[in-house]
């Protein structure tokens, strides 16, 4: 937390410039889409990742929660477009968690990004 605001400047900065948020534009091979939710605040992400050539050759996401997680979905999304389809298989949030200065009350939420890239890995298998 940065001078009493419960964002630090990276979430801000995200959550201000979500370039992976919406649809896929492309025309792909081999089009994924995978929801998770949570039912207690009812946020929920979906991930949509265009694959070409055992790559994501996009990937976008549609988020309804907190700015921390759609800060995280932005986080993932960079990081993951272009990257072979098995790379993600084993994405971890808690260094997301740490980057987001993300608060102990919100983890299932982070939850939710992990949840989505390991069904997203699962469809692609």
């Amino acid at each position: 937390m940065e001078d009493g605001n419960p964002y630090n400047q990276e979430v801000r900065a995200l959550f201000s410039a979500l370039v992976h948020a919406g649809d896929i534009k492309g025309d792909y091979p081999q089009v994924v889409v995978v929801e998770t939710q949570e039912s207690e605040q009812g946020a929920r992400l979906v991930l949509s990742a265009g694959v070409k050539q055992w790559k994501i050759a996009e990937i976008r996401f549609r988020a309804w929660g907190c700015p921390h997680l759609l800060a995280g979905a932005e986080v993932f999304c960079s990081a993951m477009e272009g990257v072979p389809v098995n790379a993600f298989s084993h994405f971890g949030v808690v260094d997301l968690i740490e980057r987001l200065d993300v608060p102990v009350q919100k983890t299932g939420r982070m939850l939710l990004i992990e949840d989505a890239a390991r069904k997203l890995a699962a469809a692609m298998e």
